[in-house]
C-alpha cells in the first residue's frame, strides 16, 4: 500500500502551473463555493435539488458559473451518454450543418 504522504492529488501539476491571476479566482470561487457548500448540515449542493434550487441558482457562485463559457463536457458519465452512433448519426439530418468557420456542427431544428 502506498504511503499517503508520497501520493500526489491529481491536480498538483495543474495547480502548480497556475498564475497569479488564476490563483486569484480560485481564491474568489472557492469563497463562493463555502457559501452554499460547507461540510455540515448546511451544503445545499447534496441535498434535495428542488429543495434548494432557488439558494444554489441565487448563490454567486451559480452566477459566476452560468456566465463561463462550456466549450466540452468537462465530466460525463459513460451510462448517462449516448453511444457515439447515436451522436454520428445526427450529423446525416437535413436540420444539421457543419461550420467549417467556426469548426462546429449547428442544428437549426425550423430550417
Amino acid at each position: 500500500m502506498i504511503e499517503k504522504e508520497n501520493q500526489r492529488h491529481f491536480s498538483y501539476d495543474l495547480e502548480a502551473s497556475m498564475t497569479n491571476e488564476e490563483r486569484e479566482a480560485n481564491v474568489k470561487i472557492v469563497s463562493m463555493r463555502d457559501q452554499i457548500a460547507d461540510e455540515g448540515i448546511n451544503n445545499y449542493t447534496i441535498h434535495n435539488f428542488f429543495k434548494n434550487r432557488k439558494v444554489i441558482e441565487e448563490s454567486d457562485l451559480f452566477k459566476v458559473l452560468n456566465t463561463m463559457p462550456k466549450g466540452a463536457i468537462h465530466h460525463i458519465h459513460t451510462t448517462a451518454a449516448n453511444p457515439i452512433d447515436a451522436y454520428l448519426h445526427l450529423t446525416y439530418k437535413d436540420c444539421v450543418y457543419f461550420s467549417a468557420r467556426e469548426n462546429l456542427f449547428k442544428v437549426f431544428p425550423k430550417f
